[in-house]
């Protein structure tokens, strides 16, 4: 039986953001206390227990970006100081795999305007954009269903989004399981992304993924 790691490899970077809107992006004026403090907000092997595997990410660090061609908000007038991204961590051959990115802006309000313009029902476009550009890789990828998750309300803002796919290769088909967990507080902003194989990931799990980076954003969890 083919392994799975590999496709996994190959979605694990949860970057939303798609070639043709590469250049849409914040300003980058990174400081070393803005990159201090997106790394803070990271999840560590130690929040997810045992069985769990971390695998560091080889090359430069990007931070979140919502802008691809399906979904293309604004985003240049905006700057960004500091981002941080976690490894890759895994459990088992269906997973789940989860990777987080954090971006810090220069202010609150950059992050008050980021969320108006991008956080809509159309970012799930831009996740099923992330899967479908597996084909340019030889991965055949059917898109079953894109919706908004009902995960609950965490930090200062909070959304989620699910994809569901089918993704064939030569050696087998695979349902696949695409979660978008976005959290904001103050001047920094996060992106979990949580992937499964034949499986859906467990709501109350990624519930638990959400308050651990909720209170590492400085918002103390979920709010009541």
């Amino acid at each position: 039986m083919a392994p799975m790691r590999p496709l996994f490899v190959l979605i694990a970077a949860g970057v939303l953001a798609g070639a043709a809107a590469a250049a849409n992006v914040p300003r980058a004026a990174h400081t070393d206390a803005g990159t201090k403090a997106a790394d803070a907000t990271l999840l560590r092997l130690s929040d997810l227990g045992s069985g769990w595997t971390a695998q560091e990410q080889k090359g430069s660090t990007v931070g979140v970006n919502f802008a691809c061609t399906a979904f293309n908000p604004r985003q240049r007038d905006l700057t960004e100081i500091g981002t941080a991204s976690s490894p890759n961590f895994k459990v088992g051959d269906i997973g789940p795999f989860v990777v987080q990115k954090t971006s810090v802006f220069r202010s609150p309000a950059m992050v008050r305007t980021l969320w108006r313009r991008a956080v809509k029902p159309r970012l799930a476009d831009c996740v099923a954009q992330t899967l479908q550009a597996l084909g340019s890789r030889g991965v055949k990828v059917r898109v079953t269903s894109r919706s908004t998750l009902g995960l609950g309300a965490y930090a200062d803002r909070s959304a989620a989004y699910r994809v569901v796919a089918t993704l064939t290769t030569k050696e087998r088909r695979l349902k696949t399981f695409f979660d978008v967990i976005l959290l904001a507080s103050g001047p920094k902003v996060t992106q979990i992304t949580v992937s499964q194989f034949q499986k859906a990931p467990a709501l109350k799990w990624e519930q638990g993924l959400a308050g651990i980076a909720a209170r590492r954003l400085g918002a103390g969890g979920p709010a009541a």
